[in-house]
C-alpha cells in the first residue's frame, strides 16, 4: 500500500503541476482508446444496475484479488467513490501516459452534485482487452453548480 500512496502522491502534484499539461497525450490507436472507454463506460453502467459481478470482472486481476469478492469491491466503491457509484454524469477526458502507466482522466458529478476528477489506471491483459487497475482522486470533491 505504501508504492500506492507514493503513485498517488506523485501524480496528484504531477496533474496539478502547470508543466504537466505541456507533456504529450498518450499515444495508444483510436481502438485502444475506445476499448479503455467502453471498460470504465461498462463497469459504470454495471454500478448503476447494482451488477457487482460485472463490475467486479472490469476490475484487473490485481484489483480482484485485494477485494477477493464483488461484494466487498462494491462496498469499496460505495464508501468511498459514491458519485463513481450513482453517477448523474460522467466525462471521459484524457488518456496520458505516465511513468509507465496508462491513465484515464473521468470526471463525475455524483447525484448530490458532487464532482470528483479520477485518474483510471488502465491495464491491458494478455488477451488484449483492458481492465481497471485502481482509480487515483485527483480532484478532491466538490458540489457542482
Amino acid at each position: 500500500m505504501k508504492l500506492a500512496a507514493a503513485l498517488k502522491a506523485f501524480l496528484i502534484v504531477w496533474i496539478l503541476t502547470p508543466t504537466a499539461w505541456a507533456q504529450p497525450l498518450w499515444q495508444g490507436s483510436d481502438g485502444e482508446r475506445q476499448a479503455i472507454r467502453q471498460t470504465i463506460e461498462s463497469q459504470v453502467e454495471a454500478f448503476r444496475r447494482e451488477d457487482g459481478r460485472a463490475a467486479f470482472s472490469l476490475a484487473s486481476p490485481a484489483i480482484q484479488q485485494q477485494f477477493q469478492t464483488p461484494e466487498n469491491f462494491m462496498r469499496m466503491v460505495q464508501a468511498g467513490y459514491a458519485p463513481v457509484y450513482r453517477p448523474r454524469q460522467f466525462e471521459l477526458r484524457r488518456t496520458l501516459s505516465v511513468q509507465g502507466l496508462i491513465l484515464q482522466e473521468v470526471f463525475f458529478v455524483g447525484s448530490d452534485l458532487t464532482t470528483m476528477l479520477l485518474l483510471y489506471n488502465m491495464e491491458r491483459q494478455s488477451d488484449g482487452s483492458w481492465r481497471i487497475n485502481g482509480v487515483f482522486q485527483v480532484q478532491g470533491k466538490e458540489e457542482a453548480t
